[in-house]
């Protein structure tokens, strides 16, 4: 603080320039905030990378449109603990925060929906193994093969 405070007054500024004691300990204060800040979300993106580690995308899909929707409407709630009277809604705030959900639904739509052809697709494969493997075994039926493909693609 003295070096600072001496550098200011070597260039002259005016004295109510320089660093207070109340002023440094409010600015590590804030910086003190941030690194906190910084931490917890270190430590939740490693435990969310432990969890989710060699699952599918569409799970870490759903978790990252959850942590959407939840920043959504924390700063929706903000904004409303804040407001005086109906005339102090920012709009566009409002407008933002529908339009993020709109679209946070739309890319569960379309995760969920993926992650069905994915399922569909490794079914459909799962089924024509077995039923390659299966050909020709003693006592095997073209109608017994496409039975148990059947069940396998869940048709059955």
């Amino acid at each position: 603080r003295e070096e600072i405070n001496r550098l200011i007054r070597e260039a002259g500024l005016p004295e109510e320039q320089q660093l207070s004691p109340a002023a440094i300990s409010r600015e590590a204060s804030r910086n003190e905030l941030i690194a906190r800040n910084l931490r917890d979300l270190r430590e939740q993106t490693k435990a969310m990378m432990a969890e989710l580690g060699d699952k599918p995308t569409g799970e870490t899909t759903a978790l990252i449109l959850e942590m959407s929707r939840a920043l959504m409407y924390r700063r929706l709630r903000a904004a409303t603990e804040s407001l005086n009277s109906d005339s102090d809604v920012d709009m566009r705030l409002i407008k933002d925060i529908l339009l993020s959900a709109q679209r946070a639904e739309s890319a569960a739509e379309r995760s969920i929906k993926r992650e069905k052809e994915i399922r569909a697709a490794f079914a459909e494969e799962m089924a024509n193994a077995v039923t390659d493997e299966l050909r020709g075994v003693d006592g095997m039926s073209e109608q017994l093969e496409s039975r148990i493909k059947g069940i396998l693609l869940g048709k059955a």
